[in-house]
């Protein structure tokens, strides 16, 4: 009979200590478990942050072509406004020669006008 308590005594000694060690475990693996939650939320938080960058990206590129865009249209109405400058500048030159050349023609005559009157007088 006493082996028999002895026998009962070192199982409860075993089952008590395998469920110490189970304790331990289940502890452990708790631990891994928050630690793991904490990297996941971390990992979930610097994720939430990139994507945030992305889109701030993104409108920053919209942006940027909108601008662009607007500088290219600009540019053409630039282009477009220069071409008709120089269109005038052509046709002010153009006048402005005519002009000349009406002037030569005038001082000319005049000149003609002025030795005929001189001549007449003269007789």
């Amino acid at each position: 009979m006493r082996q028999e308590s002895s026998s009962i005594e070192n199982k409860y000694h075993d089952v008590h200590a395998e469920h110490r060690t189970l304790e331990a475990k289940i502890y452990e693996l708790e631990q891994k478990r928050t630690q793991q939650k904490k990297d996941l939320d971390n990992t979930v938080a610097e994720k939430n942050k990139l994507d945030l960058q992305v889109k701030n990206i993104a409108k920053d590129l919209a942006l940027s072509k909108d601008i662009v865009y607007k500088l290219e249209i600009n540019e053409k109405n630039l282009h477009r406004r220069l071409d008709e400058q120089k269109q005038k500048t052509r046709s002010f030159e153009e006048t402005l020669i005519e002009l000349r050349s009406n002037y030569q023609t005038a001082s000319k005559d005049l000149s003609e006008i002025r030795e005929k009157c001189y001549q007449k007088i003269d007789y």
